[in-house]
């Protein structure tokens, strides 16, 4: 009987373990998952703000070339360009955002799913708890 007793105080602490493990794991792949996302929202923020510069330096050089009347044809060319890389730097731009919102959208329902395991984890170590008392 007390022989008994201890394989199951033993195979409980052995599961005890085993569930803190899974739980440091879970833990730990949710903080890298975090910092992935961190990463990747500073890289994106950085380069929607080369693309935003890009805009207003192509909004400076129209303003510009506005102003030289004397070269009017060949400022109405250069215009239609700057209108073109305008409107491709302004959809890249939305397409970045949106590529970040769907990035954004998927980790953080990773994060709740790993949220949801770390608490299930936290509910049966519970229950380990309780079953070995």
């Amino acid at each position: 009987e007390l022989k008994k007793d201890k394989s199951e105080a033993q195979a409980v602490q052995c599961e005890k373990e085993e569930l803190e493990s899974k739980l440091v794991v879970a833990q730990r792949e949710s903080l890298y998952a975090i910092a992935e996302l961190n990463k990747e929202k500073r890289d994106l923020t950085s380069a929607l703000a080369s693309k935003d510069e890009a805009i207003r330096e192509l909004g400076r050089q129209m303003e510009e070339l506005k102003k030289d009347k004397s070269e009017a044809q060949a400022v109405q060319c250069e215009k239609e360009e700057l209108e073109s890389k305008l409107v491709v730097a302004q959809r890249e731009s939305l397409y970045a955002i949106a590529e970040l919102n769907k990035e954004k959208r998927d980790l953080t329902s990773a994060l709740a799913s790993k949220d949801e395991a770390i608490r299930e984890l936290g509910r049966q170590m519970e229950e380990l708890k309780k079953d070995k008392s």
